[in-house]
C-alpha cells in the first residue's frame, strides 16, 4: 500500500456574532487533511492551521504531498520523518500541518488493524476522565463572559476555559473577576488560556488578584 495523494482543504461557518478572534471573514473554520492511499483507503487529520489561515492549508499541503507521494502510509515514523522541511517545519502551522498528516496516518494504520487510534498508541486507556468547556474568546465583554459561564455551567459542564492576554490588563482583570464571582460553587474549575507575548506576566497577575498559588 502507498500514498497516493495528499488534500488539504477548510471548511467555514457562521458563529455567533461573527466577533470571533483572529479569523478572517468573522467564520470560525477548521482545517482538514486527507491521505489517499492506492486501494482506497482515506485517513483524516484537523490541523489548527485552518483556523486562522485557512487560505493557506491548501498551498502547503501541496507541497509536502510532494515528499510522501509513494511511501507507505503504515511506516508512520518514516513518512513523519520524511516530512521535515529545513528551517519551516519545527513549528508554527507548518508543524501544524505535519501534525494532522500524521494524525490521517494513523487513521489509515487503524482502519488496516481494525482498532481506534488510541488502541494503537497504548495498550492501556480508561474512559473515566474529565472534560471542560472551552469559551470565554478574548474579544468577549464582561457582560459576554457572564453569559457565557452561565450558559456552559447551565449545561452540566463544572470546568470552564476563557481566554485572556490580548486586552490591556485592567480590561482583562475586569472579565476574570466577572468569570470568578459568577461561579460560587468550589466544585468549578476555572481555566485560563493565555495568549499573548508577555503571557507569564498576564499570568502572575491573575494568579497575585485571584488565587496566589503556585504557577505551574
Amino acid at each position: 500500500m502507498k500514498i497516493k495523494k495528499v488534500i488539504g482543504y477548510s471548511l467555514s461557518s457562521t458563529y455567533g456574532d461573527g466577533n470571533v478572534f483572529g479569523q478572517p471573514e468573522g467564520v470560525k473554520s477548521i482545517g482538514l487533511v486527507e491521505v489517499h492511499t492506492d486501494n482506497g483507503l482515506i485517513g483524516v487529520g484537523e490541523t489548527y492551521t485552518g483556523v486562522y489561515v485557512p487560505e493557506l492549508l491548501e498551498p502547503v499541503v501541496k507541497s509536502i504531498e510532494s515528499l510522501i507521494v509513494g511511501r507507505n502510509p503504515l511506516e508512520i515514523e518514516d513518512v513523519y520523518n520524511s516530512m521535515e522541511i529545513p528551517f519551516v517545519s519545527m513549528n508554527g502551522f507548518v508543524r501544524s500541518i505535519i501534525g494532522a498528516i500524521e494524525i490521517a496516518l494513523w487513521d489509515i494504520k487503524g482502519q488496516v488493524e481494525e482498532k481506534p487510534i488510541y488502541e494503537l498508541l497504548s495498550d492501556t486507556y480508561t474512559n473515566d476522565f474529565g472534560v471542560y468547556a472551552s469559551g470565554g474568546s478574548v474579544s468577549f465583554s464582561t457582560d459576554d463572559i457572564k453569559g457565557d459561564v452561565d450558559k456552559i455551567l447551565s449545561q452540566g459542564f463544572n470546568s470552564y476555559k476563557m481566554r485572556v492576554g490580548v486586552k490591556d490588563w485592567k480590561e482583562e482583570e475586569k472579565e476574570w473577576e466577572e468569570q470568578d464571582f459568577s461561579v460560587d460553587d468550589d466544585s468549578v474549575e476555572l481555566l485560563c488560556e493565555l495568549k499573548d507575548n508577555n503571557l507569564r506576566e498576564v499570568l502572575q497577575k491573575i494568579n497575585k488578584e485571584f488565587y496566589d498559588k503556585e504557577i505551574v
